[in-house]
């Protein structure tokens, strides 16, 4: 592995961010896409387009404010693939 920086965050760095029932896991850099993690109970027809769009804009709000400015680089937000997975609960 490289060394960077301090102030530098490796770019497959693994991240995750959770809003209410949604876990969001992805690299620091978004490439390969965002998993989406759900309880296996709900279906991601259930969650709403509304809804899904705020947890969306959380994630990018939250990704940009604390990871964004610790990469070296970043090829940007439109192109971001999400992919739903069903997680058993703990």
């Amino acid at each position: 592995m490289r060394n960077f920086p301090t102030r530098f965050m490796a770019p497959d760095t693994p991240i995750e961010h959770i809003s209410g029932m949604l876990v969001f896991k992805a690299q620091a850099n978004l490439m390969g896409g965002v998993i989406v993690e759900i309880p296996e109970w709900m279906e991601p027809e259930e969650i709403g387009l509304e809804s899904f769009g705020m947890a969306v804009a959380e994630f990018i709000a939250w990704h940009r404010g604390n990871i964004w400015n610790q990469l070296n680089g970043f090829s940007g937000y439109d192109r971001i693939q999400f992919k739903f997975v069903q997680v058993a609960d703990d």
